[in-house]
């Protein structure tokens, strides 16, 4: 068996790592890439489709769906890897016309639909209702490190808390900005706010805030910097279908409070359950009430729970044993 993976290596957000990873984790005489924004190997890609078995599309892309047309005719297995759907995505940012064109046919002419949790699973079938029997759920992988931070010195000075999603409105990002100018004023509380991803609508009202520290969109190993010397992580999305920050943040020991919305939350281990609260999407008040909870005695304990079937070896083993054993 070939698979030809079309994908993104190259942005390094979410989605891109996850391809990274899987990409990278598979047998490479198995496996060719194809870089989905990338037109001028297309005469490479063709050849290497040619030779394959399988293709795999992550996330929507015009060369995704074409080759996903040329599919058909050929006779070879698809399968469509949707880290989220642009018809959650519009509620929150323009989707050009075309973008949903791509995402009807890759869905319609899939052979297995991959939803990274049962989140976006839940949303997807009520979205493509008839193609709900195609969907299954393989979740992100982790990168787990061979040692896990120990336990944090969390002195009584400033309160690190740390948000990934730069200005995206989708991110509630503003909300926790909210929710710490109240700490701060009413509770006499002394927090920095570090704001990490790219720039959106958000973002000039973020930047308002004295007490923000907005250092953009940094590299994988510059966030895990970051976390490290966070005493919280906050994910107060209104949509996330998984979350890779969210294990980071636990792995270095972060005390973390996210929105029920975040798919991740399914995978964590109750062993866990006193470094992490889930609470609803924008509620200030439950954002405040955990953050002054944690304020109390600042304990920030290392990750204890079995995160080992959630490696990107076997996530990988995953999808190859999907994509060899899906009949058309």
């Amino acid at each position: 068996m070939k698979v030809l993976y079309v994908g993104d290596i190259i942005k390094l957000n979410g989605p891109s790592m996850v391809d990274f990873n899987i990409f990278n984790h598979v047998k490479p005489a198995m496996i060719y890439f194809s870089q989905s924004n990338d037109f001028t190997s297309l005469a490479l890609d063709i050849k290497n489709f040619l030779k394959c078995d399988v293709i795999h599309v992550s996330g929507v892309s015009a060369k995704g769906a074409l080759f996903f047309v040329l599919s058909v005719f050929l006779f070879k297995r698809r399968f469509f890897l949707m880290h989220s759907s642009l018809h959650i995505e519009k509620k929150i940012k323009n989707i050009k016309i075309k973008r949903y064109f791509f995402e009807i046919i890759l869905v319609f002419l899939s052979t297995k639909i991959i939803c990274v949790s049962n989140v976006l699973r839940a949303d997807v079938s009520k979205i493509y209702s008839r193609n709900k029997n195609k969907i299954k759920v393989i979740p992100n992988g982790l990168s787990l490190p061979k040692k896990i931070i120990k336990n944090k010195s969390s002195s009584s000075g400033t309160l690190n808390i740390l948000c990934v999603g730069g200005g995206r409105p989708e991110k509630g990002i503003l909300k926790v900005c909210e929710s710490v100018e109240f700490l701060i004023k009413k509770n006499g509380l002394n927090i920095d706010l570090i704001i990490l991803g790219e720039e959106g609508e958000d973002s000039k009202l973020i930047n308002n805030y004295d007490f923000v520290k907005n250092k953009g969109f940094v590299s994988y190993d510059e966030l895990l910097g970051y976390l490290n010397h966070s005493h919280i992580f906050i994910q107060n999305s209104l949509f996330e279908s998984f979350s890779l920050s969210l294990f980071d943040a636990l792995i270095n020991s972060s005390y973390c409070i996210v929105s029920e919305n975040v798919g991740a939350i399914e995978y964590l281990d109750k062993i866990d359950s006193d470094m992490f609260s889930i609470v609803k999407y924008n509620s200030m008040n439950e954002i405040n009430e955990k953050i002054l909870s944690y304020n109390e005695n600042r304990i920030n304990k290392p990750m204890r729970g079995n995160y080992k079937h959630l490696c990107w070896t076997n996530i990988a083993e995953q999808y190859v044993n999907t994509w060899r054993n899906t009949i058309d």
